[in-house]
């Protein structure tokens, strides 16, 4: 039996059409900030564009410096390259020790 599937909060398309004109965003973008919770034109600023004195630390992610070693063997093997994919989550699954 599927359980029932939680009700959508649906934003008020007067409030829509107030957010998108005041935070110059589309009616689309308004009524996804709406369902955030986000109802004013600086809310959607801050929500949008963070400082950094908004944003946690990265290097405070449980797991970081599991995945850090990997990584790190990976940019030394293959300079240049942009992009590793599933490769740096195969090798952060490896036991210490095991790497190449």
């Amino acid at each position: 039996m599927n359980a029932p599937r939680p009700r959508r909060r649906r934003a008020d398309p007067a409030a829509v059409s107030r957010l998108a004109r005041a935070a110059g965003v589309s009616a689309l973008l308004a009524r996804l900030l709406l369902r955030r919770g986000v109802e004013t034109a600086g809310g959607a600023r801050a929500y949008l564009d963070p400082c950094r004195g908004v944003l946690h630390d990265p290097s405070l992610l449980a797991g970081l410096a599991a995945t850090r070693a990997p990584m790190d063997l990976l940019v030394r093997l293959e300079p240049g390259r942009k992009g590793w994919g599933n490769r740096v989550e195969i090798l952060a699954a490896r036991p210490p020790g095991s790497l190449p």
